[in-house]
């Protein structure tokens, strides 16, 4: 659902902010404060993330995409620029919407899927996420917060999870096939450094695309970023919208 907006009904530019599987809209409250106010903006908390751990096994990946796809199209169908913003996940669904409309999309992308490598190091974080104190380490910190779901201590559960995970890597492969298909007005692709969840190809796919500039977060995991590349991050946010 679309958790905050603001419309101006004398822009002709629409930013729409998804976050990744298991995220939050508050993903990108550094970056809220700082969109123009000559743009219109929506915000999801996509089925089944704002919850505990049942509802999410209760959503789909397809009602996902359907959501965030049937306000692109309206926005879109309405004269608006689509621009849009995401986390992970939230990138698959802004890469199907260039496809569908060629050089017409600008895209700002924070570690967009389109190879994954579940490395050790992820295992540990999810545990210390879900099984730890207070005194875990700060990047599973940064997993804690990316997350508006409250998490269970029972392992079992998140099998129930499975099939929302199969369909994300999926529509991963899906979109692999068209990616260099795609043509958008300028955009930003960030990867980070110590992403968790991501293969290298992944950073070398994206790399390879002549419309999209890429940055890599040296000090950011998958979910969350070190506070100088926050700065990074806001500083070509600004840029961006000034090409808008």
């Amino acid at each position: 659902m679309i958790k905050e907006s603001r419309i101006n009904h004398d822009s002709k530019v629409s930013l729409i902010f998804v976050h990744g599987i298991m995220g939050t809209y508050r993903h990108f409250s550094f970056l809220y404060p700082l969109i123009d106010k000559r743009f219109s903006y929506y915000t999801f908390e996509l089925k089944g993330h704002d919850a505990d751990y049942r509802a999410f096994k209760n959503a789909r990946y397809q009602e996902w995409e359907d959501e965030v796809m049937s306000l692109a199209e309206f926005l879109h169908n309405e004269g608006q620029r689509v621009v849009f913003v995401t986390h992970s996940m939230g990138g698959l669904f802004a890469l199907l919407f260039a496809k569908r409309h060629p050089n017409e999309a600008s895209l700002f992308l924070l570690n967009p899927p389109l190879y994954g490598n579940i490395k050790p190091i992820a295992f540990k974080r999810y545990g210390d996420a879900i099984y730890g104190d207070e005194q875990i380490d700060e990047k599973s910190k940064r997993l804690i917060v990316a997350t508006d779901m409250e998490l269970t201590k029972n392992p079992f559960a998140y099998l129930t999870w499975l099939p929302n995970m199969f369909s994300l890597y999926k529509a991963m492969r899906k979109e692999r096939a068209f990616f260099n298909e795609i043509k958008v007005k300028p955009s930003i692709v960030f990867h980070s450094a110590e992403d968790e969840l991501l293969a290298k190809r992944n950073v070398t796919s994206f790399k390879s695309h002549k419309d999209m500039k890429n940055i890599v977060l040296m000090k950011s995991t998958h979910f969350g970023f070190g506070e100088s590349d926050k700065e990074v991050i806001k500083k070509e946010f600004i840029e961006f919208q000034k090409n808008l």
